[in-house]
């Protein structure tokens, strides 16, 4: 109920469900990541972070915890935090698309030059088996603009998202 209502753009109604799921389970941890999602939605980044980092601490192999913390951290300007965060996200689970697209957008805002191929290239490999699979790839069409210069991969990834707007406004 806490999620649908979060797909609902209703964050008090979410958080009071997930206060609701702690309540019930307090060892959960996917309850607190929701609950620390629920105070992220409110601007509340210090409840926030204490609920991913309660989440962490029952359960330190969640990557939706590492990388909401992260986003988190971004937003406090708390840059050594952000990329160990993201990093890590990303090493407990390299399908996890989203934690590779914030990583590799953040590194390259960060203009951190040295790490931007090594994880760039993880990228272009995830985003090839979308277009090839006709999924949306995780990567949006202004993050390929700005690491490759080929139009017609360029046409493909925007397509590719402009066809999943398409279903979802229909």
């Amino acid at each position: 109920l806490g999620n649908t209502y979060q797909l609902m753009h209703k964050p008090m109604a979410s958080m009071e469900c997930y206060q609701q799921a702690i309540r019930c389970q307090p060892e959960l941890a996917d309850n607190w990541v929701n609950l620390g999602t629920a105070f992220q939605d409110l601007d509340d980044l210090q409840k926030s972070i204490a609920c991913y980092q309660k989440a962490l601490t029952l359960n330190p192999r969640i990557p939706q915890a590492y990388l909401n913390l992260g986003l988190v951290y971004k937003e406090l300007g708390r840059h050594t935090e952000v990329l160990s965060c993201l990093k890590r996200a990303f090493e407990l689970d390299p399908g996890y698309e989203n934690a590779l697209v914030h990583l590799v957008t953040y590194l390259i805002g960060q203009c951190e030059w040295d790490s931007v191929p090594k994880y760039g290239k993880k990228l272009d490999h995830i985003t090839q088996h979308a277009l090839e699979t006709s999924r949306k790839p995780a990567e949006n069409p202004f993050l390929n603009l700005i690491r490759h210069a080929d139009p017609a991969l360029n046409y493909m990834v925007a397509r590719a998202w402009g066809h999943e707007l398409e279903k979802t406004a229909a």
